[in-house]
This record gives C-alpha cells, sequence and structure tokens, in this order.
C-alpha cells in the first residue's frame, strides 16, 4: 500500500488505528481499530456516511466491540495479560 496516496483524513485514521494497536499492545492492526479511529471523531465523515446511510454512528461504534475480530482482540488481550 502506497502511502502517500492516501489522503489525508485517511491518513491521519490509519495512524490512530495503529497508535490504539501499539497502545493495547496488538501485534497486528484489525478492521476494528481502524473504525473506532474513523468514527472517533463525531462530526467526521465516516459519522456522516453513515447517517446518511440511515445508521447511526453511534450503534455501529457500539456494536464493532461485538464483532469476530473484536473477540479476537480480546483473547490477544488475556493472553498478553493486559
Amino acid at each position: 500500500m502506497r502511502i502517500d496516496r492516501l489522503t489525508t483524513k485517511t491518513r491521519e485514521a490509519l495512524i490512530a488505528a495503529q497508535q490504539s494497536a501499539a497502545q493495547l499492545r496488538h501485534p497486528e492492526l484489525y478492521p476494528e481499530h481502524f473504525l473506532a479511529a474513523l468514527l472517533a471523531p463525531a462530526d467526521g465523515v465516516a459519522a456522516a456516511i453513515l447517517t446518511k446511510a440511515g445508521s447511526d454512528p453511534r450503534a455501529v461504534a457500539a456494536e464493532a466491540p461485538r464483532t469476530r475480530c473484536a473477540r479476537e482482540l480480546a483473547r490477544l488481550d488475556l493472553e498478553a495479560g493486559a
């Protein structure tokens, strides 16, 4: 992936997702890291798109921890002693 070809906002979200994964001591970047980074600004583009599509961004953000990847992240936390 060529990071220099991403938009500024996408790069910022990717960096935030990487920082989140690192802070949680997760060895990989998962979709939930990126989703959380995209939904973090309530006035951001992702929230606006979800709202326009008829979804509630807060509900989407709340559902993310229940996904298969999120369960895997929780397992990694337990293994790492977090």
